[in-house]
């Protein structure tokens, strides 16, 4: 006995059959393509509303991924570096000598990897005790003078890595501007970093900084039971005339340092530091001089890194 309509659905023309088919198969199609979402009751008195069951059915396929970024912006957080350009009038740019058995000699400029939660509480700490707004890209290379007026309002990458900087520095030279961070000015803004969480800062080597660095270090490792010997700089071309500096390095993992007289030289003897990192930021800090030229390296990041 034929259903009731049965009549009705034979005179259906086949245009009626195709577009009935085809939306059956987007239907299918969209249980196949998002089988997580839950179909939501109609009616229950204990059911919550459906816009609450929509909502966690997307929260459940957003969370995954908010999860993940903050997963890896704390595995790029860790994995900071800070290194210093740093350079004096007499003599040049700083580059420290290594002896490691996996690389022989080599050269390295002053830095390395941050320490959490000791280099953010630095960083925090400092931004907060600034009498003086501190921008983005300060300059202060004496530690004196005005800075631009735009303050930043919390902590990132960049000055982490400050202190990071400071903190390797004082470590392996004994060169202590760790009490004052604008000393050591960003390069990001002048085109030199960063390179895989890796910030460069220029540092001026002033005849005070260099008196002092070999005292705290030569008092602090006393006070721990170590000993490192005062180095002069290395006289390698027994050409240069002899620098009276001296530089608390050593411990195990320097043996010395030079100063040379151009970036782009330095950038030469670091080419196994870093895997070839801190050779690109000198080569990018000598195109920086070139396009300031004659201006000392001083004077060329100073009008770099200033706001007009």
């Amino acid at each position: 006995m034929p259903f009731a309509g049965e009549d009705a659905l034979r005179r259906q023309s086949p245009l009626w059959w195709i577009l009935s088919a085809t939306l059956l198969l987007l239907f299918l199609f969209f249980l196949s393509r998002f089988p997580s979402v839950p179909f939501l009751p109609l009616s229950s008195s204990s059911s919550p509303p459906p816009s609450s069951g929509l909502a966690s059915a997307f929260s459940s396929l957003v969370a995954p991924a908010r999860d993940s970024s903050g997963a890896s912006g704390t595995t790029a957080m860790e994995d900071l570096r800070g290194f210093a350009i740093a350079w004096r009038a007499a003599g040049g740019f700083l580059v420290l000598r290594s002896e490691k058995k996996s690389k022989g000699l080599h050269f390295q400029i002053p830095g390395g990897h941050a320490e959490f939660p000791q280099d953010a509480a630095s960083a925090a700490d400092f931004l907060a005790h600034q009498t003086v707004p501190v921008a983005p890209h300060s300059f202060s290379a004496s530690g004196k003078g005005p800075e631009p007026e735009n303050k930043k309002k919390h902590v990132d990458e960049e000055e982490v890595a400050r202190a990071t900087c400071a903190r390797e520095l004082y470590e392996e030279t004994g060169i202590d501007v760790r009490e004052d961070l604008n000393r050591l000015v960003p390069l990001a803004s002048a085109g030199v970093g960063p390179f895989k969480n890796r910030f460069y800062f220029f540092l001026h080597l002033t005849d005070e900084l260099l008196a002092n660095a070999p005292l705290a270090i030569q008092a602090e490792d006393a006070s721990k039971g170590k000993t490192r010997t005062l180095l002069y700089p290395d006289n390698y071309d027994h050409q240069s005339p002899e620098l009276q500096v001296q530089l608390a390095v050593g411990l195990n993992e320097h043996t010395g340092f030079r100063l040379v007289s151009s970036a782009e030289e330095a950038a030469h003897l670091v080419t196994k530091h870093a895997g070839g990192r801190s050779t690109r930021a000198l080569k990018a800090f000598q195109r920086l001089l070139d396009k300031h030229a004659p201006l000392s390296p001083l004077d060329a990041v100073r009008a770099a890194t200033q706001s007009p």
